[in-house]
């Protein structure tokens, strides 16, 4: 059982990545804070940050900014900016202000200014779609399409294979 508490930093990361890949000395990601309706975006990125900065691994790891629909833009953008370790945006369902979440339409928890910052930057935004049907939801295929059209610069990871749990919908 995990502590409610427990935080996973750079250490324990690399811990966790020795004991699956015993000849690495050290192991980069694409990082970002756990999402929860709760928690303190402001306060988790600065922390991943400094968390990141302690990667001395040829390449540096990465990192998404964990968002929200209601964070201010200027503030992403500047998290953006800075060339350090965030290279993109990740919204999550849980801050879409429809309830319940889990039928939300993509641009609910990413609305367009994610968008259109990941295509300023070219940054990547990683997308745990919802709906019953997931990818193979219409609403969800007609969002994904307008919006990677409009901003082609956005590179787009659909986590899980967009959700698709079954052949039926994955195709």
């Amino acid at each position: 059982i995990i502590p409610r508490n427990a935080r996973f930093d750079w250490r324990s990361y690399q811990a966790a990545m020795k004991r699956w890949l015993p000849k690495k000395r050290n192991v980069q990601g694409l990082f970002f804070g756990f999402p929860g309706a709760g928690n303190d975006r402001a306060a988790i990125n600065p922390w991943l940050a400094k968390e990141i900065e302690k990667d001395s691994g040829p390449t540096r790891s990465r990192a998404l900014v964990l968002a929200a629909p209601t964070d201010d833009p200027d503030t992403v953008r500047s998290l953006l900016q800075k060339r350090g370790p965030f290279v993109g945006i990740k919204p999550y369902h849980l801050y879409a202000p429809r309830k319940p979440t889990t039928q939300s339409k993509i641009e609910d928890f990413a609305p367009e200014w994610m968008w259109k910052l990941c295509d300023e930057f070219n940054g990547i935004m990683t997308l745990h779609i919802v709906r019953d049907a997931a990818i193979a939801d219409p609403q969800n295929i007609k969002s994904l399409r307008r919006l990677g059209e409009k901003y082609p610069k956005c590179r787009v990871v659909l986590a899980h294979v967009a959700r698709s749990f079954t052949y039926r919908n994955a195709r």
